[in-house]
């Protein structure tokens, strides 16, 4: 969310309004259900062509301590989101861009699951799936060494 953010609100936003809507603030203990996926439309700035942010719901929280083995990720969830996002991208003909290890930083999921998910589900919709690898947090954002997966 972090590098999106950085070059357009509106995913974010919308985000936040999706939590209020559920009553899901830190502290009242109230979820977004996950397996969902919020779907931005997104300008961004000195960028041509139509973007669409997906907001995947499948992390259970923000800290992982909360958590017995430490993992925030919802695995079945996360699988439930990436079928959504390809069957979308296949429908509108769209590529999927996402980070390179989406899942497993802060969230504390395994690289190599959630890549195989990723794989699945691009194989599964005949959609072609890129991987972006940001070089070091103080690089502007959308200057990412690029991976297809």
């Amino acid at each position: 969310m972090l590098a999106i953010s950085a070059v357009s609100s509106a995913p974010e936003a919308a985000y936040r309004a999706l939590a209020k809507d559920h009553g899901a603030t830190r502290n009242s203990g109230k979820r977004i259900p996950r397996g969902q996926v919020q779907f931005v439309d997104c300008r961004i700035p000195d960028c041509d062509g139509h973007y669409i942010v997906a907001n995947m719901i499948a992390q259970n929280g923000l800290d992982r301590r909360a958590v017995p083995n430490g993992v925030l990720v919802d695995y079945v969830a996360l699988e439930k989101c990436l079928d959504i996002v390809f069957a979308r991208s296949a429908e509108l003909g769209f590529e999927v861009h996402m980070p390179k290890g989406i899942g497993s930083g802060l969230a504390g999921g395994n690289a190599e699951t959630i890549y195989g998910m990723i794989e699945t589900a691009a194989k599964k919709f005949c959609v072609d799936v890129t991987l972006w690898e940001f070089i070091d947090s103080s690089a502007p954002p959308f200057v990412p060494k690029k991976r297809r997966g």
